[in-house]
């Protein structure tokens, strides 16, 4: 995670700024971290990893 010419530390610090409402599902944070790290000017591919929680059973 980064752009070329940008700080190591500013992606990131980008990143963990985005907030989301609770309870929104995987489809709006996918959506949010896209739109707040601007994926689609990037220069190269972009990769988004998200996993949804479910409770264990107990």
């Amino acid at each position: 995670m980064g752009r070329r010419g940008e700080d190591i530390d500013t992606s990131p610090a980008r990143l963990a700024a985005l907030r989301m409402p609770a309870g929104c599902g995987v489809t709006e944070v996918v959506d949010a971290v896209c739109a707040g790290l601007d994926a689609q000017h990037a220069e190269d591919d972009v990769a988004v990893l998200a996993a949804r929680l479910r409770p264990r059973a107990t």
